[in-house]
């Protein structure tokens, strides 16, 4: 059966889905903007997942997403739950699915009927779905037919719609472009009103200004819980950037910018002071200016000023081929080797990420054997999945990420370093993971967020492509499917688990984020590059309500959201302290090293712990004059020679050695109920929630009303609100 077979063509007419519609709106949670539900349903399909209790009900099939209706619900099935305003507990979203496996036919004869000649027989249709969010189910429909054994020996059977329902499902999970996603195809739809409004009402915000939306559709548009991300597409964004870093050697490149202090071209957006407009230094890509935290006991002392050094990238190297590569094979393994550069007469340390921390076809095969290892719960034989589980190397490709991260962020006290051979993949995880370490901020929820919008939006890395969601490029080359981006936060979930006071957010944040690049329907990672971010911007349906990663009131439930943020960390300890305990030198946390003896004076019977607030901008240290016996050396913090673990700024600890690991269960073992949020965890949360509340007394502040803004969509990273409403700018 052909994809052009008119049996299983997806357009949906008017007339069929003036039927369809109401229907599939009560069924879904919330119906996406420009989501068209299909003519392709089967009755009586039995659902199963995991440990949850079989289900009966129907499939249905969107442009967006499968759906699944079950015809009696149950509590007993509460290890499902997503927890999305507009995804359901039971809905399959198309761009998530990995593999479609679909068992042989299980046909059986019956016996004669009374009442005439002709036979029963019983088929059953099985499938199962294999999704990149490390989902496994399975739908069965048994059907049964009659034939007449009088004339036919081997009747032919007539295509159920259960067989439909699978080409379909083949055909429109599979995407050749990326035009053919979801979102793209909504970006690109006429702003004008398609139905009638009386199923048009919260799925296409049109013609806004003739009808008002109800109330419970403008809670949509209220900002007042979520950070303001910025989108890093303004001058102001990147003159800011360099400020906090304290950098006087970069400046942002008015150039790239337009009179409306827009970008207009393609970054990098910041260049070197001594660059030209002829000179390619012009392409090299600033990632952070480091001020070196180097000290020392040693007694003979001079006061120098602090040194500052540099992390950047040069685009456009390849993998090094010379005698001595900058990345070397040491067996199987490939290990951070630095050579010598200049630039502008200061000297930089070369690392070659081409293979570092694994290539990218050796990342994708492990992932491939990952999901084949976790999508099926273990047998009782531990040693077996285990071996499986370490045959696979996804936990040595963590804990290398975090090894190399480790080691670059220790030289940066000592040399300025520059990555090569891997502009938007490798080269955004390790300069990633090197700024969580070393700066305190992109350990908070916003911090984190505009880092990702940094390292990895601004800088292109291509998501569609290395999640496997598109089969060919815009050139019509086929893709590389390696999920850098995963293995990103799976290093960021180590670093969680390692310092569960230290980070602001928990890694429910990090499974939400992996979740919206799977599912393809925010516009945060589905975009290759800035400019065609900034062209959809200013081309797509301004009567839609287009939804960000970074807005989770937006999507999520209040339970949920409460679970991202980590109560405990030491951020919000800081942030709790009124202005003038922010000037003392000290405050008050859980995490740090308690002093002898130390006491509050409000718990006398609790030992207070300190944290030390960071160094000013123009602090100076005491460098020994001579080398004197315990001075530093950089060459103890090469990858070959560190030690694990070591120790970055507010105390963060970093174990990379793999049986110190921990697997992600959370996202990897879907099968598992522990994975799910405890009711425990959600009362806590909820109690938290309630005294923060109360003691703030943030529920009686007044809603801002800020009026648009030409480029509201270019100064953040946020979701993109209908221009009829007053949202942020």
């Amino acid at each position: 059966m052909s994809a052009n077979d008119p049996n299983i063509d997806l357009v949906t007419k008017n007339d069929v889905l003036q039927s369809i519609l109401p229907e599939f709106i009560k069924i879904v949670r919330k119906i996406l903007p420009e989501e068209l539900p299909l003519n392709m349903y089967v009755y009586n399909v039995e659902y199963t997942e995991g440990a949850c209790k079989r289900l009966i009900g129907t499939l249905y099939m969107s442009n967006f997403r499968l759906v699944f209706a079950p015809d009696d619900e149950t509590d007993e099935n509460n290890s499902i739950s997503s927890g999305n305003k507009y995804i359901g507990d039971y809905d399959i979203p198309l761009a998530s699915i990995y593999k479609i496996n679909v068992a042989p036919v299980n046909s059986r004869i019956g016996f004669k009927s009374f009442l005439n000649e002709n036979q029963l027989q019983s088929e059953t249709r099985t499938f199962t779905i294999i999704t990149r969010d490390f989902r496994n189910i399975t739908f069965t429909k048994c059907s049964v037919t009659k034939s007449n054994t009088a004339t036919i020996k081997q009747p032919e059977i007539s295509v159920t719609k259960m067989e439909k329902y699978i080409d379909a499902l083949k055909f429109h999970s599979r995407f050749q472009s990326r035009e053919q996603l979801y979102l793209y195809t909504a970006l690109q739809q006429s702003s004008t009103k398609r139905f009638s409004p009386k199923y048009n009402r919260g799925y296409i915000l049109s013609s806004m200004g003739s009808s008002p939306l109800l109330d419970h559709d403008t809670t949509d548009y209220d900002l007042n819980n979520d950070e303001y991300i910025k989108s890093y597409m303004t001058f102001d964004d990147w003159r800011d950037e360099l400020y906090e870093a304290n950098e006087q050697q970069w400046i942002v490149d008015q150039k790239k910018f337009d009179e409306e202090s827009t970008i207009k071209s393609e970054g990098p957006y910041v260049r070197l002071i001594y660059s030209k407009d002829n000179d390619s230094s012009g392409d090299l890509i600033w990632h952070w200016t480091h001020t070196s935290q180097v000290e020392n006991n040693s007694n003979n002392r001079r006061q120098v000023q602090t040194q500052k050094y540099m992390l950047i990238t040069v685009p456009g190297i390849g993998e090094t081929t010379s005698s001595v590569e900058p990345l070397r094979r040491v067996t199987t393994d490939t290990n951070l080797v630095p050579t010598s550069d200049y630039l502008y007469e200061q000297p930089f340390q070369r690392y070659n990420l081409s293979k570092f921390p694994c290539n990218l076809k050796r990342l994708q095969a492990s992932y491939e054997k990952l999901i084949e290892i976790c999508v099926i719960a273990p047998d009782d034989d531990d040693d077996k999945w285990l071996t499986k589980l370490n045959t696979c190397k996804w936990l040595k490709f963590v804990s290398k990420a975090l090894h190399g991260a480790a080691s670059l962020a220790k030289l940066l006290d000592f040399t300025n370093i520059e990555l090569v051979g891997s502009d938007t993949d490798n080269s955004c995880l390790m300069s990633s993971l090197v700024q969580i370490l070393l700066r305190p901020k992109c350990r908070t929820i916003k911090g984190f967020c505009e880092l990702i919008v940094r390292e990895w939006l601004i800088r292109g890395h291509k998501f569609l492509e290395r999640c496997g969601q598109i089969l060919f490029d815009g050139n019509g080359n086929p893709v590389q499917e390696s999920p850098v981006f995963l293995l990103f936060l799976d290093c960021v979930h180590q670093l969680i688990v390692q310092n569960p006071f230290s980070f602001e957010f928990t890694d429910y944040l990090l499974l939400e984020f992996y979740r919206n690049v799977c599912y393809c329907y925010h516009h945060t990672f589905v975009f290759n590059d800035v400019l065609e971010r900034l062209q959809i911007i200013h081309n797509y349906p301004k009567n839609m309500f287009v939804l960000s990663s970074f807005d989770f009131s937006k999507y999520l439930d209040p339970e949920i959201c409460r679970l991202l943020k980590n109560d405990a960390s030491i951020f919000n300890l800081q942030t709790s302290s009124s202005s003038n305990e922010k000037l003392k030198s000290r405050i008050e946390a859980t995490v740090i090293y308690p002093t002898s003896s130390s006491s509050s004076p409000q718990y006398p019977n609790r030992t207070v712990y300190y944290l030390e607030t960071p160094k000013s901008r123009i602090s100076i240290l005491d460098i020994p004059i001579t080398n004197a016996p315990g001075t530093l050396n950089p060459e103890q913090y090469e990858y070959d020679n560190i030690e694990s673990p070591q120790i970055f700024p507010d105390d963060l600890h970093v174990d990379w050695r793999t049986f110190n690991l921990v697997l992600w269960s959370k996202c990897y073992c879907r099968y598992d109920q522990n994975y799910i949020p405890t009711l425990l965890e959600r009362q806590l949360s909820s109690d938290i929630n309630c005294l923060k509340q109360n003691i703030e007394n943030i529920c009686i502040q007044s809603r801002r009303q800020i009026l648009l803004d030409t480029f509201q969509h270019v100064g953040h990273a946020n979701s993109w609100y209908p221009q009829t409403l007053v949202t942020r700018v």
